[in-house]
């Protein structure tokens, strides 16, 4: 939560007032470096001090960069710009606390309080608090803080919609590395959606437990660092003769409205299309694709004979063929 831009006690206002909110003053920081060396730019003001615009005081959690910092601004404003204020130090801090709650994510109110606290424990005093009220709020930090990323897992084989005869011995294989722990292939955990854990490790064969029951799987490798996160993979296999399901049938019926100044409404209404989008075809072409939300209408100048047809995407299915002259 911002502070305020009023060189007053943050206890003053509201809501930068509230204990359950993390209240963020703004740092003049011009070098982005310690030691009050940075010549001021887009304002005056000392380098690494509070603001000379900020709210202070006991409701202030933390510090963050708040002055000359170029942020996304309305287009008609030129896109880019330059400004100053607390509400440029806040989101600093909130993207902070997302990169630690990615790595922890809260599960309850308690946890988020223990983000804040996370946070402002990770931040350094290297500034210098020229607000007068003796109560230094810690500087936004995240040098000091322990960010644990994900691992990246690869499957390497089979590849993904590959098919497989009913009792074949299938070879899963795959890697997994993380940035903070290296490479961790043998902690890779295999398993299919159908028929649950297949194995563990860089490289694992079906048939070595059982061999795959026939249909459709959704085959996931993971792995889990030393943090606790948790990095997967997947693909799509069949085994066996899988057999695709019919094809729902497209109902299309086509009204038209009143011609108006030489325009004619043509008002397509569909039912049973699966895919989405859906293709328009008119006199047998693809005309254009549409959403598949069941209705369109198109303004159609002139007269003329037109037929429609709806049809899943890739051209087929279609429905039924509907032809309109005005």
């Amino acid at each position: 939560m911002a502070a305020g831009n009023d060189n007053d006690d943050a206890r003053n206002y509201s809501p930068a007032k509230f204990a359950n909110a993390l209240t963020v003053s703004a740092l003049a920081d011009f070098d982005g470096v310690p030691g009050g060396n940075g010549s001021s730019t887009c304002r005056t003001d000392e380098d690494d001090t509070l603001a000379n615009f900020s709210n202070w005081g006991p409701a202030v959690d933390i510090a963050a960069p708040g002055v000359c910092i170029l942020s996304t601004f309305p287009i008609e404003q030129g896109e880019y710009g330059t400004i100053s204020g607390t509400s440029m130090a806040s989101p600093h801090v909130a993207g902070a606390l997302a990169v630690l709650a990615s790595t922890s994510p809260p599960a309850g109110r308690n946890d988020v309080f223990g983000l804040y606290d996370a946070l402002t424990t990770m931040g350094n005093t290297d500034w210098v608090d020229d607000s007068g009220d003796n109560d230094k709020e810690p500087l936004l930090d995240m040098g000091g803080g322990a960010v644990n990323s994900a691992p990246v897992v690869d499957i390497a084989a089979p590849l993904d919609g590959a098919k497989f005869t009913s009792g074949d011995g299938i070879t899963l294989s795959g890697t997994a590395n993380d940035a903070e722990d290296g490479g961790i292939t043998a902690r890779i955990v295999w398993e299919s959606d159908l028929d649950g854990p297949i194995g563990s490790g860089g490289s694992v064969t079906t048939t070595t437990i059982a061999p795959l029951s026939d249909g459709t799987h959704e085959i996931t490798a993971s792995a889990t660092d030393d943090g606790g996160r948790t990095g997967t993979a997947s693909i799509v296999i069949t085994v066996g003769t899988v057999s695709d399901p019919e094809p729902t049938a497209i109902t299309l019926g086509v009204t038209l409205g009143d011609k108006k100044q030489g325009t004619t409404p043509v008002t397509l209404t569909w039912s049973g299309a699966v895919s989405d989008p859906v293709e328009v075809h008119i006199g047998g072409s693809l005309y254009e694709t549409q959403d598949n939300d069941g209705q369109h209408t198109y303004r159609v100048r002139g007269g003329g004979t037109y037929t429609f047809e709806i049809c899943e995407t890739g051209g087929a299915p279609c429905s039924n063929a509907e032809t309109v002259s005005f």
